[in-house]
């Protein structure tokens, strides 16, 4: 083989035709050595296209393909929140909690005039990372680190206070975003991970064994890991936060309502994102506030088994009862009306 090789050369040699191409052959070759070698060094950082979020779980189909209809969807998604502010008296200021500006679960991107508040289990990790990347941190620090993202997050984006977040939406040219999500989607979601899945020795793990001891009346084993029987079920679990509803106990931010503690009645958002469209909110977003930071954002913590969240949710739902259910809807009322969402009749699922 290098025998033939070498005639090849020796002959193109022999003119000038085969130098030329001789040339141009090794020009190639070591063109493509060195952008082989630049991309493997500085790939990351030149690299300025943003990739966005994949459509998590698409259980309605809406087209944001131009700007004016980009436009108009927004503005009616903002309509019908203060439409269901009004209806449920949440729009004006008062002596409540409910009726306050709470900045406690804000993120404010100053560079970028961004402020988005932190729903869990709204697409929670995915814009968590988008904002550790906005504030610095390479994607590939992200990728290798064991910190927790909203740790991390936490150190270049400190809670603000009301004052401070009442001060950013005031800007011309400020972005202010919520992720909107099911409200039942958002809950079976959360008890999936956080109580099904909840970690040996984890917070949620501890709460799940006093769920089950409280609910079955049984004594739970000190073992590190929880048996499977003895995981709360769905109903228990709803069962659990009606409960401590009734009991005025602030309820855990993974299934809390969102009205609750973002309290989007009483600050002025101008875009609202949902869970269903996330890929071309999310696009939208970046496009406004001029990113150009290196978001090649993957889709992140979706369901692992493929199923439709809408399927699973509605198989969930009918192990309530109607009675149950019924209350559960009571609960989470107020989050359906003011993200648009429509409340399913028992009957239906």
């Amino acid at each position: 083989m290098r025998g033939c090789l070498r005639k090849i050369v020796r002959k193109l040699r022999g003119n000038w035709v085969g130098q030329i191409l001789l040339l141009i052959v090794s020009s190639l070759f070591w063109l493509w050595i060195l952008s082989v070698i630049v991309e493997w060094r500085w790939g990351d950082r030149h690299n300025k296209l943003i990739t966005i979020v994949h459509k998590i779980e698409p259980t309605l189909v809406t087209t944001l393909a131009d700007q004016d209809n980009v436009k108009n969807i927004m503005e009616d998604r903002i309509n019908i929140m203060k439409d269901a502010c009004r209806k449920h008296g949440l729009d004006t200021p008062g002596p409540d909690p409910l009726h306050q500006v709470k900045s406690w679960e804000y993120f404010i991107n100053w560079e970028h005039s961004l402020v988005w508040c932190n729903v869990f289990k709204s697409a929670s990790t995915s814009w968590m990372y988008i904002f550790n990347v906005l504030s610095g941190y390479s994607p590939k620090f992200l990728k290798k680190t064991r910190k927790i993202p909203l740790t991390l997050a936490r150190e270049k984006y400190p809670r603000p206070s009301v004052d401070q977040l009442k001060e950013v939406l005031k800007r011309p040219n400020v972005t202010s975003v919520i992720i909107a999500r099911n409200p039942f989607e958002r809950l079976v979601s959360a008890y999936k991970d956080k109580i099904f899945g909840a970690l040996p020795g984890s917070f949620h793990d501890k709460m799940r064994r006093k769920i089950t001891q409280e609910y079955r009346h049984v004594n739970i084993p000190r073992s590190r890991k929880l048996q499977p029987e003895l995981i709360p079920s769905f109903k228990e679990f709803v069962q659990y936060i009606l409960d401590e509803n009734s009991k005025q106990n602030t309820p855990e931010m993974h299934w809390a309502p969102v009205y609750s503690f973002c309290n989007p009645c009483q600050v002025n958002l101008n875009l609202i994102a949902k869970f269903e469209t996330l890929s071309a909110d999310t696009e939208n977003v970046l496009s406004k506030i001029k990113a150009t930071e290196n978001l090649n954002v993957e889709k992140k913590n979706s369901a692992k088994d493929g199923k439709s969240s809408h399927k699973v949710t509605k198989m969930y739902l009918k192990e309530l009862g109607k009675e149950l259910y019924e209350k559960l809807v009571q609960l989470y009322v107020i989050d359906f009306d003011i993200f648009g969402y429509q409340v399913p009749e028992y009957k239906m699922l």
